[in-house]
């Protein structure tokens, strides 16, 4: 009797969770690939508890089951339309009886809710945020506001970023929203890397005017006037300002001695130059959340980034980091020059430990359960 009670009791808590990507990944881009490419945002899931059932699907040209521990990952055609709507994968879900679909991204509102009518109201739908815009389209805000009504939960890496879709009336009740991190990484301090530069500062990012490195390197320019050690790095992957930054370092001899462009890396040689830099610096104007600051973080790379909602959720308010406001060099150069050195090893060890405690897949797996139970009222 006892034995059945407790049978009973596990059946009950078993939650059956699905994540569902719409977007239709390229002819040719392998399964395992596209596994691997959406490892930071999905990478949770693994870290799950056992009482949480998990599938995660995406949309590539050819369907297929991958099964990876506890995890299985369905793939279904389809096709980046607008008004695409991937019948068969909704009917799957429907067969799977889920508790709790999370919808990447707020651009799919009219799949979302074609989902909703063949679910039914008791499954609960989450949106998870990634750095999206309200549509300024009536057409499709109108789409966009009839989907996040059906929609029982937002995802946001900050509260901060939720504002314009509540100004805007997409969502009606902020309380339906959670700060929860979109992604993370696996990166942990690496050796290999030797650095000029006292200190050594690391860029990691676009060179377009969200990402804004002219502040950076106006503020350096001022900064080395005392610091001439100093040394900057910059890795970057498109180069769109990269005419207006060499023009810069032109005019400046010390300035470009104290910076090294040095172009693309791959991705499993970052972690070396995020352990061997002693801080990271980022000038980004708006961020869904921040992979590299997280990357910077999780090796000990102290952050040196603008004060936008994302990054002041992911620093704790800048308790783990430096922030100053975005497009102000003089608000930089101050921050720059208020660095103590000495204290480099044990605010980099704070910072990791922060990372692994709030930022890490694990902490977001537990937020994540956090908000099911919530949801379901276990």
């Amino acid at each position: 009797m006892i034995a059945n009670s407790l049978l009973v009791n596990t059946i009950f808590r078993f939650i059956k969770l699905i994540t569902l990507s719409y977007y239709a990944h390229a002819v040719g881009e392998t399964h395992a690939h596209i596994i691997a490419k959406c490892r930071a945002g999905d990478g949770y899931v693994h870290h799950l508890d056992s009482d949480i059932q998990v599938q995660v699907i995406y949309h590539a040209h050819q369907q297929a089951e991958v099964i990876e521990g506890n995890v299985k990952y369905l793939f279904f055609p389809g096709i980046n339309k607008f008004f695409f709507t991937p019948a068969a994968t909704h009917q799957y879900i429907k067969q799977q009886q889920p508790d709790v679909v999370i919808v990447h991204g707020f651009i799919y509102s009219l799949q979302l809710s074609h989902l909703r009518g063949i679910l039914g109201k008791d499954v609960k739908i989450i949106i998870q945020h990634h750095a999206e815009f309200p549509f300024s389209h009536p057409m499709k805000r109108y789409y966009q506001k009839k989907a996040a009504k059906k929609s029982d939960a937002f995802l946001f890496t900050a509260m901060g970023n939720a504002k314009e879709w509540l100004q805007a009336g997409i969502i009606k009740d902020a309380t339906k929203c959670y700060e929860i991190l979109e992604g993370t990484t696996t990166f942990k301090p690496t050796l290999g890397k030797q650095l000029t530069g006292t200190p050594s500062f690391l860029w990691v990012g676009r060179l377009n005017d969200n990402k804004d490195p002219l502040t950076v390197l106006n503020a350096f320019k001022a900064y080395i006037r005392t610091q001439p050690a100093a040394h900057l790095y910059i890795i970057y992957q498109e180069d769109d300002l990269l005419p207006e930054i060499k023009s810069l370092l032109a005019t400046d001899a010390a300035l470009q001695s104290a910076v090294t462009l040095v172009g693309k890396v791959p991705n499993t040689e970052l972690s070396q130059w995020y352990t061997a830099a002693n801080y990271y610096i980022s000038a980004s104007h708006k961020e869904g959340s921040g992979y590299a600051l997280l990357e910077a973080m999780a090796c000990g790379c102290i952050p040196i980034v603008t004060s936008i909602p994302s990054f002041t959720a992911i620093t704790n308010n800048g308790e783990f980091g430096h922030l100053y406001t975005p497009g102000d060099a003089l608000s930089l150069l101050q921050v720059l020059q208020q660095l103590q050195p000495a204290r480099r090893d044990t605010v980099s060890a704070s910072i990791m430990r922060h990372f692994n405690d709030k930022l890490s897949f694990a902490a977001i797996a537990r937020s994540m359960q956090l908000v099911f139970n919530k949801l379901l009222n276990k």
